[in-house]
C-alpha cells in the first residue's frame, strides 16, 4: 500500500479586467528507501509549497506582467553524509523563498519578447549535522533570462519563425556544507520553426555556444527536432 500523499489547492480571482490574483498550495509526502550510517531507516520526504501571483494584462493584451512569490519547505531531503562519506543522510528542514517578475510583450504582430528575473533565498533551517543557515546546494540567489521569437505573418513564408535567448544563473554552493561554490554561467538557446493549421516543425539548439555548465541539469550543445501534428 502506498503512503504517498499529495493534496493541492488552487484559487484564482479576477480583480479587474486587467488584473488577476492566483494562489496555489501543495503538499507532498513520499517514503524514502535507505538508511543512515547506524542502520536507522530514512524518514519520509515531505514538501510544502505556496505560490502567490499577480498577473496584469495591458495595452489590449499586447503587454503582460507576472509578479510572483514562492515559499517552499522540504523535510528529510537525502544528501551525502559529511561525517560518514560512505553513507547518505537527510536534511531535517530546508526552506526556499523566491520573488520573481516576468514581462511578456508582443512588439509587433508575430514578434514576442519575454524577460524574467528571480531572487531566491534558500537555506537550511533545521538539521543535526549540517550548519543551520547554510545555503542549499546548487541554488543560485540570482537568475534571469530573455527570450524572443518572430513568426512571418504573410506571404509564401507565412508560418516560418525563428528565435533565441539566453538565461543567466549566478554563483551557487556546490554542496550543503558550502565548502565550495559553482561559478555563474550564461546559456544561449535558439530555435527555428514552421507551423501551419495542423502541423508544427521545430529545430531547437540548446547551449548554442557549448558553455560549461556545472549543475545537475546542465547540458552540452544539443540539437532537438520536434514535430507536432493534428488529425
Amino acid at each position: 500500500m502506498s503512503n504517498n500523499f499529495s493534496p493541492e489547492l488552487e484559487l484564482s480571482y479576477q480583480l479587474t479586467d486587467s488584473v488577476s490574483l492566483y494562489l496555489n498550495y501543495s503538499y507532498f509526502r513520499e517514503p524514502i528507501e535507505g538508511s543512515f550510517f547506524n542502520g536507522e531507516p530514512f524518514q519520509p520526504e515531505t514538501y510544502q509549497g505556496l505560490e502567490v501571483r499577480v498577473d496584469t494584462v495591458l495595452f489590449s493584451d499586447k503587454f503582460s506582467t507576472s509578479l510572483y512569490f514562492f515559499n517552499e519547505s522540504q523535510n528529510n531531503i537525502t544528501t551525502l553524509d559529511p561525517l560518514f562519506p560512505d553513507f547518505d543522510t537527510q536534511v531535517n528542514e530546508q526552506n526556499s523563498q523566491s520573488l520573481g517578475l516576468e514581462l511578456t510583450s508582443e512588439i509587433v504582430p508575430g514578434w514576442d519578447v519575454i524577460i524574467h528575473y528571480a531572487y531566491t533565498k534558500a537555506r537550511i533551517v533545521e538539521d543535526d549535522r549540517l550548519k543551520v543557515g547554510n545555503r542549499i546546494e546548487d541554488v543560485a540567489e540570482h537568475s534571469g533570462g530573455f527570450w524572443t521569437t518572430y513568426e512571418i505573418q504573410t506571404g509564401a513564408l507565412k508560418g516560418l519563425g525563428f528565435g533565441g535567448g539566453c538565461w543567466v544563473v549566478g554563483t551557487r554552493p556546490g554542496d550543503f556544507e558550502n565548502s565550495f561554490s559553482l561559478p555563474s554561467y550564461l546559456q544561449t538557446d535558439a530555435v527555428v520553426f514552421y507551423r501551419s493549421d495542423d502541423l508544427k516543425v521545430a529545430i531547437t539548439i540548446q547551449n548554442l555556444f557549448n558553455e560549461e555548465v556545472n549543475t545537475s541539469d546542465g547540458i552540452p550543445l544539443t540539437i532537438i527536432g520536434t514535430v507536432w501534428t493534428e488529425f
